[in-house]
């Protein structure tokens, strides 16, 4: 894949669990790990216009460089908007060149507050 296919900054948030102590409540949050450059597509294989992925489109595919922690734990930020990860698919040379990954914005609203 050219480099310049990769023309869209995002974050990479990797899970991180917590027990409170005294309670034994877990507690889930999400740490920023990774900014990286990604190839957005909307999952549904319909052209956005101008770049912008449809409001009512739910379900994208960013296409980043491999990493082999990367996996449906974490989350992924895109012009301001978090989607959880459904799946990571290892493609490229000998699976090791860069990653497919779908992902929906089926998250809580606004989750980095």
């Amino acid at each position: 894949m050219a480099a310049g296919q990769l023309n869209q900054p995002v974050k990479l948030y990797r899970r991180d669990v917590a027990i409170a102590s005294g309670t034994g409540t877990v507690l889930e949050q999400f740490s920023p790990a990774i900014s990286a450059w990604a190839r957005v597509d909307p999952a549904g294989g319909a052209e956005a216009r101008g770049g912008e992925l449809p409001r009512d489109e739910s379900s994208v595919r960013f296409r980043i460089r491999y990493r082999a922690d990367l996996d449906t734990t974490w989350q992924i930020e895109w012009r301001g908007r978090r989607f959880g990860i459904d799946e990571v698919i290892p493609a490229g040379h000998q699976l090791r060149e860069w990653l497919d990954v779908r992902a929906s914005d089926s998250i809580a609203e606004n989750p980095s507050s």
